[in-house]
């Protein structure tokens, strides 16, 4: 199989693509390939919970999307962000675990016509890779809540961590009993089915850190196969699509930008586009697939009329309301000392725990907007804090934030490509506040808000509403103010909607295959029908695939414990046992394309012989790194000719230069090596400027260094191959 040929090609590393990568490759006759666009998640503000304040409006993890004008929201445009780096929005969204409501899947189910995607169905799934804190005492947890949850103790996967927040608000306290002598119960699961109630959120973090899904789901276990292969900092630009003999359209593959050079990836089973509900349809409406009218607009030859591609974008509104209090304290007093500040900082790097281990949201609530709301259709995000925006100083005064949002909202928005380049960012239109019903709970929600804080639990600390202010009564005012102050909280989906086969604005296949061609399906938010009746990242982690019989194209990713993952459609027939060449090959690949696999090996050597373990052949040569001092994790891919050359040239792909060293060709471009046409090294380009590379003796074998650079490069590691082991060894 060439090097650019795999099984599966999956495009978006985020929380879907993530979990799709760690299943898929489980199989190891299959090969995976992951394309993402962003970088890899070591920016160190990934990890550290407040860090999403450094994240959301930062290129290095986010596409610095924005909304057009929306007539909802009185003209007024919205920031909008979208995760762009390993984990996706796992790696810069608030960490709040929450499934959504039984009724959403059940609805789901009435939708497509598929009972499997019932709330019953796919809780084995949600159970299965879920890690919850509680259970990691088992014998002290009821049996209903087993039930609901799990983690390795209930034989399941485990991936998924789930922990209590690492720290509370007395202000917050103060609101939840508000809350409770409103008439909304306290609880302390919002994931049982039924998330009415008050309490503290749940979240994605282990130890105060925050756990994404490239933590949970791809390492180490997916670096550590030889199957699996990754492509960060690489954005797929177009889907190939052919005609096949029967007249069909199929997906084979997709044309990547990696920075340098257009680079063709085929699939022989399937290509899965989790790309988000932003980014799944822009590339489809590029390749294609689409509404007629929009591709013909921008000189987009129409591959296959779908004009649901793109529309039904549906997501929460939240309107914040700010309550100046007294005699309390708040993250906005605490954080504007310098002693305030240092106090943080040292709870942070001692216990972990304190402001900066918080969500965005701390505490929770889910009622009705008015009695006569048949279920809880409105979500508060509590905070102890106030500001006027997502990367906004905080105010000087001390005030909480009590935000509220529509969970059912019934306004539908789309995404549109503006042009035909990849580059360009789609035009995303969410048509907020743009029917009566969603104006109607608007006006009715801030009323509720009004109910709680009046409460004597609150009153002790004085509460002024701050923002939006008392003075706004009627449905028309306070609808039109939400349209003034309202902000999203990044919940895009439905924009490629699963549906029967009746519908004409059905995007997939209950199934989650694109209509219409073969070898293609959209596994992320855009698939759902409609919105979650919550925060929407663990609602991608359901039921993804179908799990079985003849319908099924893809094997189950989250089957439910005892139940064979198995490929309805399996691959071609392969040898069991690898020859020689086949094994050079795969570790070859796993040392030259995934330089984080090297990195971790390095940190471990039991994870390192576990992760490159082979058996039944052997090589004579040395595969040396070569790092620059300064650029972290940027690692050169040399290996040394020794034994049999035109086995090594074939295996790297590489040509031999006058220093006799095999190099990968994208990692030279990526260290400034100059080549010429004969595979010959000529310099080291810095700007404008090309230096000679001179000969250095890296243990005791010649690799080529630049001039300048010399004092700046040295070797980190010697990997020898041997017959049953690879070994590494720091220097």
């Amino acid at each position: 199989m060439s090097d650019t040929t795999f099984d599966y090609i999956i495009i978006g590393g985020g929380t879907a693509g993530a979990l799709l990568c760690n299943r898929l490759s489980a199989d190891g006759r299959s090969r995976v390939l992951l394309i993402e666009a962003g970088r890899k998640d070591d920016y160190h503000w990934i990890h550290i919970p407040v860090g999403y304040l450094y994240c959301i409006g930062n290129p290095r993890t986010d596409w610095l999307y924005n909304t057009e004008p929306d007539a909802g929201l009185n003209g007024r445009t919205l920031r909008y962000p979208r995760g762009k780096t390993l984990g996706g929005c796992s790696s810069i969204n608030g960490m709040i675990y929450m499934r959504g409501q039984a009724r959403d899947y059940d609805q789901w189910a009435e939708l497509t016509g598929d009972d499997s995607w019932r709330w019953d169905n796919a809780l084995p799934y949600f159970r299965r890779h879920e890690d919850h804190w509680r259970l990691d005492q088992p014998s002290g947890v009821n049996e209903n809540f087993k039930r609901l949850h799990g983690s390795k103790s209930t034989g399941g996967t485990g991936e998924w961590r789930v922990e209590k927040q690492r720290l509370r608000w007395d202000v917050l306290d103060a609101f939840a009993q508000a809350a409770q002598q409103a008439g909304i119960p306290a609880t302390d699961d919002f994931n049982g089915g039924s998330n009415e109630g008050v309490g503290y959120f749940e979240v994605n973090q282990k130890n105060g850190w925050r756990w994404n899904t490239a933590k949970a789901f791809l390492r180490p276990t997916c670096y550590g196969r030889p199957n699996f292969e990754m492509w960060p900092a690489a954005q797929a630009a177009k889907l190939l699509i052919e005609t096949q003999p029967d007249g069909s359209r199929r997906c084979t593959g997709v044309q990547v930008w990696d920075g340098h050079e257009m680079v063709t990836a085929r699939a022989t089973h399937e290509v899965v586009l989790s790309a988000g509900a932003v980014n799944s349809p822009q590339l489809l409406q590029l390749s294609g697939i689409g509404p007629a009218a929009l591709l013909r607009q921008h000189g987009i030859d129409v591959v296959h009329d779908l004009p649901g591609v793109g529309a039904n974008l549906q997501d929460h509104l939240q309107i914040r309301t700010v309550f100046k209090v007294q005699g309390v304290e708040t993250l906005n007093t605490m954080a504007n000392s310098l002693w305030g500040k240092a106090k943080i900082g040292l709870e942070y790097a001692l216990k972990r725990s304190g402001p900066m281990s918080m969500a965005p949201s701390q505490l929770g609530a889910f009622t009705r907007s008015s009695p006569d709301q048949p279920w809880p259709n409105i979500e508060y995000h509590v905070q102890p804090l106030s500001l006027d925006a997502f990367g906004e100083p905080l105010h000087s005064f001390p005030a909480f934030t009590a935000s509220v949002c529509n969970l059912n909202p019934t306004s539908r928005g789309s995404v549109q490509i503006k042009t035909g380049r990849f580059q360009d960012a789609p035009a995303i239109a969410p048509r907020y506040l743009s029917t009566p019903e969603d104006r109607k709970v608007a006006a009715d929600s801030l009323r509720v808000t009004r109910r709680i804080v009046a409460q004597s639990a609150l009153s002790r600390y004085q509460p002024q509403e701050w923002k939006p202010g008392t003075q706004y009564e009627t449905d028309e005012d306070l609808a039109r103010l939400a349209g003034d102050i309202a902000t999203t909280i990044f919940h895009p989906v439905g924009t490629t909607k699963m549906g029967r086969d009746g519908d004409p604005m059905a995007v997939l296949t209950p199934q989650l295959r694109v209509r219409g061609i073969d070898g293609l399906r959209v596994v992320d938010a855009g698939a759902m029908p409609t919105i979650t009746s919550g925060n929407a990242d663990a609602g991608r982690k359901g039921r993804r695939m179908d799990p079985g019989g003849a319908q099924g194209g893809i094997r189950a990713l989250t089957q439910p414990p005892g139940r064979t993952a198995h490929a309805v459609t399996p691959p071609e027939e392969r040898p069991q046992t690898r020859t020689a060449s086949a094994n050079t090959t795969h570790i070859a690949r796993h040392l030259g394309r995934r330089r984080d696999a090297l990195s971790h090996c390095l940190r471990s050597y039991v994870q390192q012989r576990a992760a490159l373990r082979v058996g039944g052949w052997s090589m004579d040569g040395v595969v040396q790194t070569c790092s620059p001092l300064g650029q972290f994790g940027h690692v050169v891919f040399l290996g040394v000719l020794a034994g049999k050359t035109h086995d090594l040239q074939r295996i790297f792909g590489v040509d031999r230069h006058p220093f006799g060293v095999c190099h990968a060709p994208r990692l030279a471009a990526q260290q400034n090596m100059q080549m010429g046409s004969n595979g010959e090294l000529v310099g080291f380009r810095h700007g404008k400027t090309l230096h000679p590379p001179r000969r250095s003796r890296c243990w005791a074998m010649s690799s080529p260094v630049c001039s300048l650079c010399t004092s700046t490069r040295r070797p980190i590691a010697k990997l020898m191959i041997h017959s049953s082991a690879a070994v590494a060894t720091r220097l």
